[in-house]
């Protein structure tokens, strides 16, 4: 053979190997080419016929809320892991074995590229959670193919996890109280050591406590109870301390006081008389707070023979309104329980009663109307300080030394305070009850030179309020609207002027109280946006403003407000305030744009979780099915004593199901006195919270210096649980209901309310 023919057919083979190799490269993109267009060739293509379509109204969807990240491998996470299993996997046949190396993991790692990139196309979006230990991670390196890494957790993540943990604790102790959660907030808790998870769960509620959030700082220590539960003494007395700050900052007063309870069981067994003291003063300030009802429900639950003694101590002078009488309750409990904490050292309240008792009033007198405008008012407190002082006679023998001695003044006959207090003096009066009207509050305050103590039912005036606003009873507003040009103020100016702390206390029925309540009660349940809808009144106008000047205050935002005339404006006020009617006029205009019918479902406002109703029973009996029919029902509703017209029997509160209202227990929980007023008065209901103020001012005659001295005291009243506060300001805590299949039923603390 020629040596030109053998070169020849050399060449020919090299070029047909060439040939051949670039072929297979060929084929390969070929087929991969393929397979990204696979997926959108099978999908089912839309019918084309002919014939045009008949017309739908176009049906569009404005949920605009973004779903969650399913957990379940999606078909994205699913390709890859199996393209990356099968490059990782794959042993080259004999014609990929012919090829160089470098050629063999150039194709590879194209194979693998194309694959991810072909997956990428096809989805509209892949959720990364590369935080996750359990989500399978592709990794890769110029010397491997990419492999899947299931393995156990990065240490470098977990120490990572320790570090924020420490320096989140430093901060927190240094009072860097925002930076110590937002550095909690990175932490991963899947990635903690099961030894610090409680330290974690522990530090997240001290930091929600300390920032005023004790809502949140109690739903951490519930969850670290749950799943990190600790037996350590010393951290179990550090997990009960965060427990009782946050019951008690949360006003769930019971749960902080047998926190506090059980702290003092489980510390040692001797501790100095003073430790002893301060915590069964602790205790006992706590327990006070807490409602009688309230307190004999808990006993019937199991308990710690401490905790029980102890609510039976604070029992033990229930409905006992003299001194006299709670001493003797006190010692005989003492004899029953005399090893117990509290017998070995008293709290200071109760020990030093027999001291207090030298100082209280033994002959009063009664400054009220019992003529002129305010007559009937003024007979209501008279009729409900006179139940409670037969009450305490017939606890006593005869002759009885528990009640005082009693003068009545018709008040609205009284023109010269100096005359006045000269006739007391000279009659021996140790105590004044009364005046009722503001402006006689006023006159009395701005004279200066009395000198006998007195308890006015009323508040001093405060620069918002007119003339006209006596705080006494909302449902009487008109009628005392139309009498009070008719009150004279007695000698003296009638401009408010600081009180004598000494001998001036103010008690009351404020709304302006009872709208901060509504505020501290929804931050108490973690609500942050309200909103405020109020009735076109002086009333309604001056609670709105407490509350939004209280809900402010303590961090939350009023996100709208709006007034309504109760004259068919309901839904209209709702829909404006609800944004409705914006959200009425977007369809529209989408419906002008795009010319064709739109099916419409109009939303609320998604930025408000509490409402804030202030009406009378006739009008909310209206705004709550209102509510409801704008897409509110899900939303909690507030609302002041306004609300509630008073026992029935019949349906006229069906519409109120689910209003949360506060309200005095004389109107929610009758006890001896309020049945006893109610049957020796049946035809006074309209004078019913007046009732409960005659009484609560015959409560708190023999308390006034006690409360004076230990701030701690609290009245058990027929109006709220009663405290002194600044000014000699006496107010009431109320109760809270709820409305269900037509009827009030109580609720206990904060935490029953949701």
């Amino acid at each position: 053979m020629p040596l030109n023919s053998s070169l020849s057919q050399a060449d020919q083979t090299t070029t047909k190997t060439r040939t051949g190799s670039w072929q297979r490269h060929l084929i390969l993109a070929g087929c991969l080419i393929a397979l990204v267009g696979c997926e959108q060739n099978t999908r089912p293509q839309s019918a084309q016929t002919g014939a045009p379509a008949q017309e739908k109204p176009l049906v569009i969807n404005l949920d605009l809320t973004v779903p969650e990240p399913s957990k379940a491998a999606t078909p994205i996470q699913e390709k890859i892991t199996q393209t990356a299993n099968v490059t990782a996997e794959k042993t080259p046949n004999k014609e990929e074995a012919d090829l160089e190396p470098e050629l063999a993991l150039e194709v590879a790692e194209e194979e693998t590229s194309v694959a991810i990139s072909t997956a990428s196309t096809t989805e509209t979006a892949v959720d990364s959670q590369a935080s996750e230990p359990e989500s399978p991670q592709i990794t890769s390196n110029s010397d491997a193919a990419p492999v899947i890494n299931t393995g156990p957790i990065n240490i470098n993540q977990q120490a990572r996890q320790r570090q924020l943990l420490d320096l989140a604790n430093s901060m927190l102790t240094k009072d860097y109280v925002d930076l110590s959660l937002s550095l909690l907030q990175d932490i991963d808790m899947a990635l903690l050591p099961s030894e610090l998870k409680g330290n974690y769960l522990e530090n997240m509620a001290a930091s929600h406590l300390r920032s005023g959030d004790s809502h949140s700082a109690l739903a951490w220590l519930h969850k670290a109870e749950a799943l990190a539960p600790d037996f350590d003494p010393a951290a179990r007395h550090r997990r009960l301390s965060l427990f009782q700050a946050a019951y008690q900052h949360n006003e769930q007063f019971l749960e902080a006081a047998l926190a506090a309870i059980e702290l003092a069981t489980d510390g040692p067994q001797t501790i100095p008389s003073d430790q002893l003291l301060a915590s069964n003063n602790k205790i006992w300030e706590l327990l006070m707070q807490v409602p009688n009802m309230q307190l004999h429900a808990r006993l019937q639950s199991p308990a710690h023979p401490v905790a029980k003694a102890w609510l039976t101590l604070a029992l033990s002078t229930e409905n006992l309104i003299t001194l006299e009488q709670q001493k003797q309750a006190i010692l005989a409990w003492q004899l029953t329980n005399p090893l117990h904490p509290a017998s070995l050292r008293l709290p200071s309240v109760l020990s030093n009663l027999s001291d207090l008792q030298t100082k209280q009033a033994q002959k009063v007198a009664l400054l009220l109307p019992t003529s002129g405008p305010l007559s009937k008012l003024g007979q209501a407190v008279i009729d409900g300080f006179m139940a409670n002082y037969y009450q305490t006679m017939a606890q006593c023998q005869t002759p009885c030394s528990l009640v005082p001695q009693l003068l009545f003044i018709n008040s609205h006959e009284v023109s010269d305070w100096p005359q006045l207090f000269a006739q007391l003096e000279t009659q021996e009066v140790d105590l004044i009850v009364g005046p009722l009207a503001k402006t006689k509050v006023d006159s009395l305050n701005a004279y200066t030179e009395r000198s006998i103590k007195t308890l006015a039912l009323n508040y001093l005036s405060s620069e918002q309020d007119k003339v006209s606003n006596t705080d006494i009873d909302a449902q009487l507003l008109g009628e005392l609207e139309s009498t009070v040009d008719q009150v004279n103020p007695a000698n003296g100016t009638s401009e408010a002027k600081p009180s004598d702390q000494q001998t001036l206390f103010q008690f009351g029925l404020s709304l302006e109280d009872e709208a901060r309540q509504l505020a501290t009660q929804g931050n108490h349940q973690g609500f942050k946006q309200a909103l405020i809808i109020q009735a076109d009144t002086p009333w309604a106008q001056r609670a709105s403003q407490a509350f939004q000047q209280e809900w402010q205050s303590l961090g939350g935002r009023v996100a709208g407000k709006i007034e309504y005339s109760g004259n068919g404006d309901y839904a209209d006020s709702i829909s404006k305030v609800l944004h409705i009617d914006a959200s009425k006029a977007r369809r529209s205009s989408l419906q002008k744009l795009i010319g064709s019918n739109v099916k419409f479902e109009p939303r609320r406002r998604q930025d408000v979780d509490l409402i804030i109703l202030l009406g009378l029973p006739k009008d909310v009996r209206q705004l709550m099915p209102t509510l409801a029919f704008h897409h509110a029902a899900k939303v909690t509703v507030f609302s002041t004593h306004h609300a509630y017209q008073g026992p029935t029997k019949t349906t006229r509160d069906r519409d109120l199901n689910k209003l949360y209202f506060s309200d005095i227990p004389w109107m929610l929980e009758a006890d001896k006195i309020t049945k006893t007023v109610e049957t020796t008065w049946p035809n006074r209901q309209r004078y019913s919270r007046l009732f409960a103020l005659g009484a609560d001012a015959y409560r708190l005659y023999p308390r006034l210096e006690q409360m004076q001295i230990f701030s701690a005291t609290r009245v058990q009243g027929t109006t709220g649980l009663l405290k002194l506060e600044e000014d000699n300001r006496i107010t009431a805590n109320l109760t809270w209901a709820r409305f269900r299949n037509g009827q009030p039923q109580v609720r206990r603390g904060a935490h029953e309310l949701q």
